[in-house]
Formats: structure tokens, C-alpha cells, sequence
């Protein structure tokens, strides 16, 4: 076991939670130019950056360590004590920033292939034989193992430490002394060869972007120059994996992933291991606790899920313990992963997620590993790559995209095709702790779309061969896989009223059989907005020493309290519904009550056209809550009918309520 830094450190040969690091400064600098820049420099619009490096450079000062053209006209360069009020007032200077450090958010059929079907993608063409996917993904990490067999390494360079004027990064160098790299490499294009284990996009080339240094240390200048790298090749890479995240608000990273996703790169990244929100514990995009790139909106930001069997239904038990978490069971949301309570005004994209697009596979992960071998490890790091093997699977079906609304149209797509968290496919512990569920992501099938599930229907009340008397009142529940919930109340077939998230089309019917009869049958059905439909049954015995309701009859339909505050005085007001047998409202109906339980009196109202009045206490000052009894109904032509009374909300009898005092 080595030491990766004072706190984080390598479990084992086989798992790793990329956990954020206090990592070490790195390798000790060569001689005349610093390995560590101190600064980001920001040159003014119209600057030629090679020219504005140098001149600068001379007239402060500073060692640069990187020049940046594509992504970002700017440099990385280290500020002598004393010169950074001078060179920030330089005309030649948009603004300076503070470097920071960066850290890595850390022939099988790997379960998350598994999980996420990309196995059944026609485009990945997952059988055993090395096909290759024709799409280009450039891993911005600690370096890749170009010799390893499972991999197709198209091009590497080293974008850590010092280059300065000379492309910023060292193309031909960069091999990955830690692992981290080859293992993202791997999730996301292993070879379909028969050997080792398999990517999502088998065989997509990989471009190797070295922004860490070999004891795994990295900084935000370093990360930078990949980005401008990549920008500069961005004809030819569409896909750009970036497993790693560092603290802040830095403008000058923004604007570079912006310069490059407006080339046409879609960037995928990890959400980071800090069990917390992106955007901190404000809650506020663009403030200094963020966790970035991940709050950024120009990204795919990908969380992670916790899967052993590469399967749905959560029957493996399995629990992993973590020093960022106390355990994880098959099928629920990591517990290390980060999460988004909200999502920044103008996003381009909208997800359930909020920030988050999509959830992948990120627990006890098989991949390559540095040395031509294998290893399993955890963290978003390993959620980010699933995300762009999917990218890469869906450019090479629809295209790859030239511009930022093309890049945004694929995040979109992807979102779009996944799974919701609680469909069949989905999770089965319901633990992301946000409140904003983002989507399983999932490969296309031969080019369709998500399979609609039918919906679900129960009644949950009365229960299956019940004994009833009076009017039988029925709770029906649907629920869709497209997350909608609907909960709606039936009275002999007639519905009066529910409470929905969503819509769907309700019915309910029941036998035509004589209300005497000592049996029926009741049915609630649930139409779906895609024409599919369900239903559910209950028989229940009627009490026949009970006589039917007659013709005739009204009841209370519904009793619902509220309050008012004045000072120290409150009041409590209940409002009381009317039906007739018909459950249409009666209107002229006089209704008497009693008030008690710390208000005494009586109460009396005359309901409207809509069958509704209103009765209310005079000023209350301790008691803690006061109960309405409607003693009774009166209208000529109709009788009052108590034993049907109901109330569809379940806050009362439908004779008695008690209202609270807020």
C-alpha cells in the first residue's frame, strides 16, 4: 500500500475511491523554470498569445510554464512576490487568477457495460470481435498505458509541467505511472477482443491528455493546457472524459471548456466524491464552494451509482465501506457521490437531475490498469467515462456535433433516453438525496427509444373482500414509469376527486348487480398518455342488514379546516361540502353544528350553488385545537343520510373535525 497523499492512499491492488485529495506539491522543479505556476493569466482581447507571453514575461518578471492558443489566449507562469498588482493593472491582461490544485475524482463483461445495455447496442457490437467504434475520446487524467493490448491509444501528449511557447504540452510523452487514466480509458473503449474486459464504445480511439504528474498531484494550469490541446484537435476528437475536479469559482477553466465545447467537444465529467451538493452548501452556481467542473452548465456532469450484478432488482446484497461513507447496497445512489439541489438559470439542458445529467455505474468497477493489467475501482471518476462511451456510441450513429448547440442536442438525447430512478430498469433503494432524480443512463437499442411501461394500478382501499355497508368509497393509485404518481377517490363509480402529480386519463366501474346482492365486483382503470392502460379489482360483501341509500338522500362530501392568526387569538373555520346520492352538490342546504374540545357553541351555515359553507369559531387564545361535529343537514326534497357521510381528503369522519392551531 503507497501513500498517494497525507489522506488519500491506494486500497489494495483492486479498489479505489478517487475521493478529493490533499495532494502533494509533486516533483521538485527544474532548474530555471518553477514546475508549479503560482498563476492563470488572462490576455486582453486581440492578443497574440505566444507575443503577449513574452513581452510579458520581461516586463514582470515571470517564469511561464504554459502558453495557452485555442481554448483560452492566456498563460500559466509564476508571479514574484511584489509584481502581481503590476501585472494585473498591465493593459495587455484581462485579469489573473490563482492556480489551484486539481484532484482525481477517483474479456469480462463489466457490470456497468452491463447495467447501462450497452452490450445490446447495435453501434458497440459487443460479440467477441474487435469492431471498432468510429468516434474519438480524449481522457484528461493522469496519462494512459499506450501499450496496453486491451486499448487503442491514437495519440498522447503531457500537459504537466512547465512547456512554455512550445504548445504548452509534450506530444509523444506521457505514460500513466498511477493507473487512474488506463482504468477511465478502459470503461470507456476497451477493446471487444476476446481478452480482459470490454468498453462501453469498444475500440473508440483514445487521445492520452497528461494533466498529473506521475506521484498523481495536478494543478488547474496543467488542466488547462489539455483543454487548449484538445481544442486544437478538436476536428478530430468529439468526446472529451475529465475524472477529476478542484474547488472554486475560476473563471478562466469556464471560459476554456466554453471556448472548446463551441468547437464542437462534448465534455463529460465527474460530479466528484463529496457526498454535497455542486454548487456547495449555498446551493449558488458560480460562488466559491463549488465543485468544479462538475457545477459548470457547458458539462455532462454524471453522479454515481452503486451496482454489483450488472442488473436491475437489487438482489445482491453487498456492501462496500468507504472513508467518505458508511456503505452502499446494489442497485441506490453511491453514497459518496455528489448531488445537485438545483441547477443555474440558462441551463442548456434540462434533467430531472437539476445539474446532473445522468447517473452510471461508479462502484467496484473492472477496467485496465497501468502495466498492461486489470484493477476495480470506485468513485465518479469511474461514473464519468460510462457517460462518454455513451456519447461516443451516439455519434457515431447520429453524428458528432460542430458547434455548442450540437453538443448540448447529444447531452440532451442521452438524458432524454435514460431510465427514471424508478423505473423496472431503475434503482431499487430510493436514496438520492436531493429531491431532483437524474436519470440511468442507457445505450440505444438499434436506434429506438425508451420502451414505455404500461402503468401500475392498485386500489388500496377498501381492501379485497371487505365487508361494506353504505356507500362504498373507493382509493385507486396508479403510478407511471415515467414518474408520474395519481391518486384518485371513487364513490360507486363516480370520481370525487384526486391528487396528482401528473395526468392520466381515470375510470371506475362497478357491476350492475342489485345494490343488495351480497357481492360485487369494483374495478379502477388507468390510461397512460401513450394509450396503455391497466387496471385493478376488488370484490366486497355488502352488509345486508343495511338498506340502501335512498334516491333521495344527501350527505357531507367533505369537511376541511383552516386557521387564522391575529396576535395572540386564532380561529378555526371548517368548511362543509354537500352532496345529494348523485355526489352533485346540494345547494340551499342548512347545515348545524357544535363546537367543542376548548370552544363551546353551536354553528350553522347554508351552503351555495357549489354545495359549500362555511362556519367559524369566535377568538381562541390557549387551547390547543377545537373539533366540529355536524349534528345535521336539511334541505325539503331531500333527506340527510349521516352513514354516508366521507371525506375523500382522510382529515376527517366526514361528521367530525378537529382543526389545530398553527
Amino acid at each position: 500500500m503507497r501513500s498517494r497523499s497525507p489522506i488519500g492512499q491506494i486500497i489494495g491492488a483492486l479498489l479505489l475511491l478517487a475521493t478529493p485529495l490533499l495532494l502533494a506539491a509533486g516533483p521538485p522543479a527544474t532548474p530555471g523554470i518553477p514546475e508549479v505556476a503560482t498563476h492563470i493569466v488572462v490576455f486582453a482581447e486581440g492578443a497574440d498569445p505566444g507575443l503577449a507571453a513574452e513581452a510579458l514575461a520581461r516586463a514582470h518578471g515571470l517564469a511561464v510554464t504554459h502558453v495557452y492558443r485555442h481554448a483560452l489566449r492566456g498563460m500559466a507562469a509564476v508571479v514574484p512576490e511584489g509584481r502581481l498588482e503590476g501585472l494585473q493593472r498591465d493593459p495587455r491582461v484581462a485579469y489573473v487568477e490563482e492556480n489551484v490544485p486539481v484532484y482525481l475524482a477517483e474479456q469480462v463483461l463489466p457490470t456497468g457495460v452491463d447495467r447501462i445495455d450497452a452490450d445490446l447496442s447495435p453501434v458497440a457490437g459487443i460479440d467477441g470481435v474487435d469492431t471498432r467504434v468510429d468516434a474519438d475520446i480524449a481522457i484528461i487524467d493522469t496519462g494512459v498505458d499506450r501499450s496496453h493490448p486491451d486499448l487503442n491509444v491514437a495519440g498522447v501528449t503531457d500537459c504537466a509541467g512547465p512547456n512554455p511557447f512550445r504548445g504548452s504540452c509534450k506530444d509523444g510523452h506521457g505514460d500513466d505511472a498511477d493507473g487512474h487514466g488506463t482504468h477511465v480509458a478502459g470503461i470507456a473503449t476497451a477493446l471487444d477482443n476476446g481478452v480482459g474486459v470490454v468498453g462501453v464504445a469498444p475500440g473508440a480511439r483514445i487521445w492520452a491528455v497528461k494533466v498529473f504528474s506521475d506521484s498523481g498531484s495536478g494543478y488547474l494550469s496543467w488542466v488547462i493546457a489539455g483543454i487548449d490541446w484538445v481544442t486544437a484537435r478538436a476536428s478530430d476528437i468529439e468526446v472529451a472524459n475529465m475524472s477529476l475536479s478542484w474547488g472554486g469559482n475560476v473563471a478562466s477553466a469556464r471560459t476554456a471548456i466554453q471556448n472548446s465545447v463551441a468547437r464542437g467537444v462534448v465534455y463529460v465529467v465527474a460530479a466528484g466524491n463529496g457526498l454535497s451538493d455542486v454548487y456547495g452548501a449555498d446551493g449558488q452556481f458560480g460562488t466559491s464552494d463549488d465543485t468544479e467542473p462538475a457545477s459548470y452548465p457547458e458539462v455532462a456532469t454524471i453522479s454515481a451509482l452503486a451496482d454489483f450484478d450488472g442488473r436491475p432488482g437489487g438482489i445482491t446484497s453487498k456492501t462496500l465501506r468507504f472513508s467518505a461513507c458508511t456503505e452502499d447496497r446494489d442497485d441506490s445512489f453511491a453514497c459518496f457521490s455528489n448531488y445537485s439541489r438545483s441547477v443555474a438559470p440558462g441551463n442548456p439542458v434540462t434533467s430531472p437531475g437539476a445539474a446532473i445529467d445522468l447517473m452510471l455505474p461508479g462502484v467496484d468497477i473492472l477496467s485496465t490498469y497501468k502495466g498492461g493489467g486489470y484493477a476495480s475501482m470506485s468513485g465518479t471518476s469511474m461514473a464519468s467515462p460510462h457517460g462518454a462511451g455513451l456519447a461516443a456510441l451516439y455519434i457515431a450513429t447520429h453524428g458528432r456535433a460542430t458547434n455548442a448547440a450540437g453538443v448540448y442536442a447529444i447531452r440532451q438525447a442521452l438524458v432524454d433516453a435514460g431510465w427514471n430512478q424508478n423505473h423496472l430498469s431503475g434503482l431499487t433503494l430510493f436514496d438520492d438525496p436531493d429531491g431532483n432524480p437524474e436519470r440511468l443512463g442507457r445505450a440505444e437499442s438499434g436506434g429506438s427509444t425508451p420502451v414505455d411501461q404500461p402503468p401500475t394500478v392498485s386500489i388500496t382501499d377498501p381492501s379485497d373482500g371487505a365487508t361494506v355497508s353504505g356507500a362504498v368509497a373507493v382509493t385507486a393509485q396508479a403510478t407511471d414509469d415515467n414518474g408520474v404518481t395519481q391518486v384518485e377517490f371513487f364513490v360507486d363509480g363516480t370520481s370525487i376527486g384526486s391528487d396528482s402529480d401528473g395526468s392520466s386519463g381515470w375510470s371506475a366501474s362497478w357491476d350492475t348487480t342489485a345494490y343488495t346482492d351480497v357481492a360485487y365486483t369494483v374495478s379502477a382503470t388507468a390510461t397512460d398518455t401513450a394509450g396503455q392502460t391497466a387496471s385493478d379489482s376488488i370484490t366486497v360483501t355488502v352488509d345486508n342488514s343495511t338498506a340502501p341509500p335512498p334516491s333521495d338522500a344527501m350527505h357531507v362530501g367533505d369537511l376541511d379546516g383552516s386557521t387564522t392568526v391575529a396576535g395572540r387569538n386564532w380561529k378555526a373555520t371548517v368548511t362543509v361540502t354537500v352532496h345529494d346520492a348523485g355526489h352533485a352538490p346540494v345547494a340551499s342546504a342548512a347545515v348545524t353544528g357544535t363546537w367543542s374540545d376548548g370552544y363551546s357553541g353551536s354553528a350553522s351555515c347554508t351552503t351555495g350553488a357549489g354545495g359549500q359553507c362555511s362556519v367559524s369559531t369566535g377568538a381562541i387564545k390557549s387551547v390547543p385545537s377545537v373539533t366540529l361535529t355536524v349534528t345535521g343537514v336539511s334541505r325539503d326534497g331531500l333527506t340527510y343520510d349521516a352513514g354516508s357521510n366521507h371525506d375523500p381528503d382522510g382529515d376527517s369522519s366526514g361528521t367530525t373535525i378537529s382543526v389545530n392551531r398553527p
